[in-house]
């Protein structure tokens, strides 16, 4: 790397290997050393110009003066074509110039001289002073400190070569990839992106948020078939279950927060262990459930509930629609939301007193007639552990009606149900 440089340009190639690093260094130097050497030619050739205006008159003196302007300018340009390679030749500065290698590293103090005909640089004299006070002698002087700069330019760079080339003597000849190793490269490149996306996408659905589809109507009308929902896998801590595969690090739960009354709750079904279910959180540990006539009780208090709309269900492949009772339930918390009663005497309307152990959970579908929840134990879900609770449902990212097949394309547009988009889930 280069540091405080004034090879500018140069910082650019350190993406190179070391061995082409040194090479491009050597080119940049001997750029800089001819165009030292061809300053030097002009300054001999303006030092003869000052010696023949100072003897010609008439237009002829004007001629040699135009000729001066010439070489001037000449001077200029190719200090400007130095510059592009990043040499500045300031005089009397020193940058430190360090050329990493894989062990180590090699210094080098260069030492640089402006080339150009500024006031703080060659200081040449300017056509315009020719004649009157400003003699032949002075502007000799001039034009013999301005060799005398480059002269020291020159020795530098030739030193800092001899140098640098003997590093690149060293180092060898650069190896010149080929077309198979190039394509490797890329192919590397490609794969390294790929596991790098894969692991941040694990990382984000094992400790942040993972997607679920709604399959069945036992939450209707919170959530209907086709909803896809994140679902919040910090919310409730970690266990071994809510982690991808259910890969059996550790048992219990870590970081564990209790869910709240009215949470809409992803969790592994008891019986198995692995199918995800999806229900709300009514029954605390230690809390007492019972349905009587289709009103929920916990511990004794029958839980408020008013008649709210109509939900209309349809159902897409059998062409049908019906309309549904809802009710709104406010939980002791005060959480209030959506549930459907169709019919009245099912067989869950009316159940026993159930205690929820310590460390579990009770939970209902919002759809109270179609359901398979807490309240159903031996074919249903009975009381659910802490340690397979997965996550809190958060977000409905998306929602589709499914009435359009994966091949039909130009259906897909009139399938989604836009009003649901990014929906909270209450």
């Amino acid at each position: 790397m280069i540091q405080n440089g004034a090879l500018g340009r140069l910082a650019q190639l350190f993406n190179n290997d070391y061995k082409s690093t040194l090479s491009n260094t050597v080119g940049l130097l001997k750029a800089a050393r001819r165009g030292a050497e061809s300053i030097k030619v002009d300054l001999e050739k303006a030092l003869d110009l000052v010696n023949d205006i100072y003897s010609a008159e008439g237009e002829d003196r004007e001629s040699q003066i135009a000729l001066y302007r010439g070489v001037v300018k000449s001077i200029e340009a190719t200090t400007k074509a130095a510059a592009k390679n990043g040499f500045s030749l300031i005089d009397d500065s020193d940058y430190s110039v360090e050329i990493a290698k894989p062990t180590g590293s090699w210094k080098r103090s260069i030492e640089h001289h402006e080339l150009n005909s500024g006031k703080d640089g060659l200081d040449l004299p300017v056509s315009d002073e020719f004649g009157g006070s400003f003699t032949q002698d002075d502007a000799q002087k001039r034009i013999a400190a301005a060799m005398k700069k480059v002269n020291r330019a020159l020795s530098s760079f030739n030193s800092d070569l001899d140098a640098v080339q003997s590093q690149a003597d060293k180092a060898g000849p650069i190896k010149q990839k080929k077309a198979d190793d190039e394509q490797e490269d890329v192919f590397l490149e490609i794969v390294k992106t790929v596991v790098i996306a894969l692991a941040i996408a694990i990382c984000i659905r094992t400790v942040l948020f993972q997607p679920f589809n709604i399959p069945s109507g036992s939450m209707k009308s919170t959530l209907l078939v086709g909803d896809y929902l994140f679902v919040s896998k910090y919310s409730y801590g970690y266990s071994h279950k809510s982690l991808p595969f259910g890969v059996p690090f550790f048992r219990g739960r870590i970081f564990e927060r209790q869910p709240e009354r009215g949470d809409v709750v992803v969790f592994k079904l008891p019986r198995d262990g692995k199918t995800d279910y999806i229900k709300r959180c009514v029954g605390l540990p230690g809390d007492k459930i019972q349905m009587i006539s289709g009103v929920l009780y916990i511990n004794g208090e029958a839980v408020p509930k008013e008649k709210a709309g109509i939900f209309t269900d349809i159902n897409i492949p059998a062409n049908t629609r019906k309309n549904i009772q809802e009710y709104v339930e406010t939980l002791p918390n005060g959480v209030r939301h959506i549930t459907l009663d169709e019919k009245s005497f099912e067989r869950n309307d009316d159940t026993g007193i159930f205690v929820v152990p310590d460390g579990h959970y009770f939970m209902m579908g919002d759809n109270r007639d179609n359901s398979s929840d807490s309240r159903v134990f031996t074919s249903g879900v009975g009381y659910v552990p802490a340690e397979n609770l997965v996550g809190r449902a958060e977000l409905i990212f998306f929602s589709t009606n499914q009435s359009a097949r994966l091949w039909e394309i130009w259906k897909w547009p009139t399938t989604i149900r836009y009003s649901r988009l990014f929906q909270k889930i209450n």
